[in-house]
C-alpha cells in the first residue's frame, strides 16, 4: 500500500488542488475517475472482482462527497 508522506511533492500537489477547487470537490472527482476506471475494465469480462472494487470504490466516494454537500452545502 502507498500512503504519501507528509510534505512529499505528491502530497503537496493534493493539498493545492484541495486549496483550489475544495475537499468536495476533490472527492467527487476521485469517484468519477473510479467509476470509469470501473467502466473501462467491466467490457472484457476478464476481471470481474477489479471492476467491483473500483465500483464499489466509486461508489463511497460518490457517498462521501454528497455527505460533504449536505454538511457544508454546494459549492459556488
Amino acid at each position: 500500500m502507498v500512503i504519501l508522506e507528509q510534505n512529499s511533492e505528491a502530497m503537496l500537489v493534493l493539498e493545492a488542488l484541495v486549496d483550489k477547487v475544495g475537499m468536495r470537490n476533490v472527492v467527487y472527482a476521485l469517484g468519477q475517475i473510479a467509476g470509469a476506471k470501473a467502466d473501462h475494465i467491466r467490457p472484457d469480462g476478464q476481471d470481474t472482482g477489479l471492476a467491483r472494487m473500483w465500483q464499489n470504490n466509486a461508489n463511497k466516494l460518490d457517498r462521501c462527497a454528497a455527505g460533504l454537500t449536505r454538511i457544508y452545502g454546494d459549492p459556488e
